[in-house]
């Protein structure tokens, strides 16, 4: 038994290296992007003009997370299932705001998965939709 976990956490491990070395440039752009908005966001610098929030900040992270590291749609809708988790966590402890706001995050997720398993669907090849 230990030895059956032993060797599926080395194979996870070996597919998370040989993922990261392929993504390693868009890994470093999402970083950078994400890390400026979150500056942006705490120094306000769009205020009057355009509203910069934690709501928007976490939607572009999706979408970039699509289009820099090709994520597809199941590990999209995975994190809409994370963030629902999330929400029925906060919910038992009473920390409503923050319920609130990760059922917000879950349908959001939701719904950009939806619209990339669309596009998913509609754009691979005949062959690949039967697998």
């Amino acid at each position: 038994m230990k030895q059956s976990i032993d060797k599926l956490r080395f194979n996870l491990n070996d597919q998370l290296q040989n993922w990261a070395q392929e993504k390693v440039l868009g890994i470093f752009i999402f970083t950078i992007v994400l890390v400026l908005l979150l500056l942006l966001y705490s120094a306000g610098y769009f205020a009057p003009y355009i509203p910069l929030t934690i709501n928007l900040i976490v939607v572009m992270a999706i979408i970039l997370s699509i289009i820099l590291l090709q994520l597809n749609s199941k590990f999209i809708f995975s994190t809409a299932i994370f963030f629902w988790v999330l929400t029925i966590l906060f919910m038992i402890f009473n920390i409503d705001v923050w319920a609130e706001r990760a059922a917000i995050y879950s349908f959001e997720t939701l719904i950009i998965g939806i619209i990339l398993l669309v596009i998913e669907i509609n754009f691979s090849s005949p062959g690949k939709q039967d697998e």
